[in-house]
C-alpha cells in the first residue's frame, strides 16, 4: 500500500514552468505500489534507463566537441550569443566540422534575427585568416586578423552606402573602428609575405605602403577611389564617431544647469543583468502616472505626449551614454477616466562598464510644458568569474516569451523573455507575481559536466514562514555555469498584508552561496477580475 503525507502549510510546487502557490491540507501520495503488470513495468524501467543512457552520452559528446572548438568560436558561443542562442542551434553549431561552415552558420544566425534586414549587410571573419583583396586594397592573397566589413544602405546625416571596419589586432576580441583597410593585414610587415599584385610585379615595396600620405597602407598605386580619399574617409570616421544630435536642447539644458520646477512626479529603478565580465546590461524603467499628464482630445480620442531625455555621467561628468524619447499615449474617450487611474512605462536597456556613475531623467509634458527631473547615484557591481554572483531580482507582473526576430531588442526584454518590473512592488491576489533571476559562475563537476546547485524560495509573512520551494539545477533553465530563474506565483491563496521573497543559490562543488531579496505587498483582489501572465519558460 502506497503511504500518504499531510502537510500543514501551503507549498510551492513547480508544474511545468509555472509556479503555483497551493492552499494548505495538501495530500499526495508516494508511488512505491508496484505496477499490476510488472512485465510493463520492467520494460518501462529499461527504457527509461536506455532514454537516459543516450541523453548523458549526448551530452557528453557535445561537451566535448565545445572544448574542441577554436577559442573565438568558443566565445562567441559561451559569451556573444549565450543568452539567445537556441538548444537546437547550440547543438548543431557543435557540430560542424570546419571553420568555413561556422563562419556561414553566424552570418546566417545573425540574418535570422535580423528584424530590419534591408538596414545593413555585414561580412565577418572572427578568425582572420586567408584574404583575397579586392582590386581596391591592392589584389593578392594575404592572412588577416579577425574583422568585420559592416555597409549600411543608409545612414541619417552621414549619406549612403556607407561601408565601416572593424579590426581586433591583438587577437582577444577588441574589435575598434579603423579608417585604413590595410590594418587587417597581419602579414603587412612580414618580408615577402601577403603581397599584393604591384609588389609581386616589382612595381611597389611593402615599404611604400608606410609612406603614403593619405593614411592607408592597403590602397593599389595609381587611381583612388573617391570613397577610400583621405579627407573623404577621415569624414566619414569623424561623422561615424561624434554622438548623434540632441532632439531635446530644452531639457538637455535642464541636465546641464540642474535648476528646474518639478512639476510632473515620477517612479523609476533600475536592474542589473551581466553580459561579459566587463559589461553589464542595466535596464532603465521608469514608470508616470497618467494623472500627471495633459491630454488633448481630437476626434474622440485623448492624447498626452512627453519628451523623454536622459544622460548617464561618470563621477567626474563625463557624458557615457545619452538617450532620448517620445512617450505618446492615446486613450479613447470611454477609457479616459479609467486610464486616469493607472500608469504609463517606459524601459531603456543600456550596457556599462561596473562603475560609479550619475543617472538624470528629465521629463517633460509636450501639452502643458511641465517638467519632472530625477537625480540618481548609479553603482553598477562587477560580476567576477570566480565568485558565485546573481542579478537582480525582478518582481515583475508581466513575463512572457517574445518572438525570435524580438530577442534581444525592444522594451522590458532580457534575453528571449519579456520582463516588466511592478515598480510599487503591489500586486493584488488576482494578479500573477513573475519572478526573473539570474545566477552566474556555478562550478561544473569534471565527471558529470554539469553543476550541482540547489535553488531555494522562501516566503515569509511577519518573519513567520508561508511556503518553501526547493529545487536543483537539473530542474531549472540552465546555460553553462549559469541558471535563470523565470516563474510565475499564483497568489490567490495569500491573505492580503505583507510579504518577504528571498531566493538563494548554493553551490555544492565550491560551497558557495548568495541571496537577493525582495518585500512585495498583496492586496485584495478585485471584484470579477481575472488576470493571466504567460511564463517565460
Amino acid at each position: 500500500m502506497g503511504r500518504f503525507y499531510r502537510f500543514t502549510l501551503p507549498i510551492l510546487i513547480l508544474a511545468g514552468s509555472s509556479l503555483f502557490i497551493l492552499p494548505t491540507s495538501i495530500h499526495a501520495q508516494s508511488s512505491t505500489a508496484a505496477d499490476s503488470d510488472s512485465g510493463q513495468t520492467s520494460d518501462s524501467g529499461k527504457k527509461n534507463k536506455d532514454n537516459k543512457q543516450d541523453k548523458g552520452a549526448q551530452e557528453q559528446s557535445l561537451h566535448k566537441l565545445e572544448t574542441e572548438l577554436p577559442n573565438p568560436y568558443k566565445q562567441w558561443l559561451n559569451e556573444d550569443v549565450v543568452y539567445i542562442i537556441t538548444a537546437e542551434e547550440r547543438t548543431a553549431f557543435l557540430r560542424l566540422q570546419t571553420n568555413e561552415e561556422r563562419e556561414q552558420f553566424i552570418e546566417q544566425f545573425w540574418l535570422r534575427r535580423d528584424p530590419t534586414p534591408d538596414t545593413e549587410e555585414i561580412e565577418t571573419h572572427p578568425t582572420g585568416g586567408e584574404y583575397t583583396r579586392p582590386e581596391s586594397e591592392g589584389g593578392g592573397d594575404t592572412a588577416t586578423f579577425p574583422f568585420e566589413h559592416w555597409t549600411y544602405r543608409h545612414m541619417d546625416g552621414i549619406g549612403d552606402n556607407i561601408q565601416l571596419e572593424f579590426v581586433d589586432t591583438t587577437m582577444t576580441g577588441e574589435y575598434h573602428l579603423t579608417m585604413d583597410p590595410g590594418e587587417k593585414d597581419a602579414l603587412a610587415r612580414v618580408p615577402g609575405a601577403g603581397l599584393s599584385e604591384l609588389e609581386q610585379e616589382g612595381l611597389s615595396s611593402q615599404a611604400d605602403r608606410f609612406t603614403r600620405t593619405d593614411g592607408s597602407t592597403a590602397l593599389a598605386a595609381g587611381e583612388t577611389p573617391e570613397s577610400d580619399e583621405e579627407f573623404t574617409r577621415l569624414l566619414q570616421f569623424a561623422d561615424v564617431m561624434k554622438p548623434p544630435p540632441v532632439k531635446f536642447t530644452d531639457l538637455e539644458e535642464v541636465v546641464t544647469s540642474r535648476i528646474v520646477r518639478n512639476e510632473i512626479k515620477f517612479d523609476y529603478r533600475f536592474d542589473f543583468i551581466r553580459i561579459t565580465n566587463d559589461t553589464v546590461l542595466v535596464p532603465i524603467t521608469v514608470e508616470i502616472p497618467n494623472r500627471q499628464m495633459s491630454f488633448q482630445e481630437k476626434d474622440g480620442v485623448h492624447t498626452a505626449t512627453l519628451n523623454l531625455f536622459a544622460r548617464i555621467t561618470t563621477i567626474t561628468e563625463r557624458p557615457v551614454q545619452t538617450f532620448e524619447d517620445v512617450i505618446r499615449k492615446d486613450v479613447p474617450d470611454s477609457l479616459l477616466e479609467q486610464s486616469l487611474k493607472g500608469e504609463s512605462m517606459y524601459s531603456k536597456a543600456v550596457p556599462l562598464s561596473p562603475g560609479l556613475y550619475r543617472l538624470d531623467i528629465v521629463i517633460k509634458d509636450v501639452n502643458s510644458n511641465n517638467v519632472g527631473v530625477i537625480n540618481a547615484r548609479l553603482a553598477v557591481p562587477p560580476f567576477n568569474d570566480d565568485t558565485l554572483d546573481a542579478s537582480t531580482l525582478i518582481l515583475a507582473d508581466v513575463m512572457q516569451p517574445v518572438a525570435s526576430n524580438q530577442i534581444g531588442t525592444g522594451q522590458f526584454v532580457i534575453g528571449d523573455t519579456k520582463v516588466r518590473p511592478k515598480l510599487d512592488q503591489s500586486f493584488r491576489a488576482d494578479q500573477p507575481l513573475g519572478v526573473y533571476l539570474q545566477f552566474y559562475n556555478f562550478k561544473m563537476d569534471d565527471t558529470t559536466h554539469k553543476n550541482n546547485a540547489s535553488i531555494t524560495l522562501r516566503l515569509t509573512k511577519d518573519g513567520q514562514p508561508v511556503a518553501t520551494l526547493v529545487k536543483t539545477g537539473a530542474d531549472l533553465q540552465q546555460n553553462g555555469n549559469q541558471i535563470t530563474i523565470q516563474d510565475v506565483v499564483g497568489l490567490n491563496t495569500l491573505a492580503p498584508g505583507q510579504y518577504h521573497l528571498e531566493v538563494q543559490a548554493v553551490d555544492q562543488i565550491s560551497k558557495q552561496t548568495v541571496t537577493r531579496a525582495s518585500d512585495f505587498t498583496v492586496t485584495p483582489a478585485a471584484a470579477n477580475a481575472s488576470a493571466q501572465m504567460t511564463p517565460g519558460r
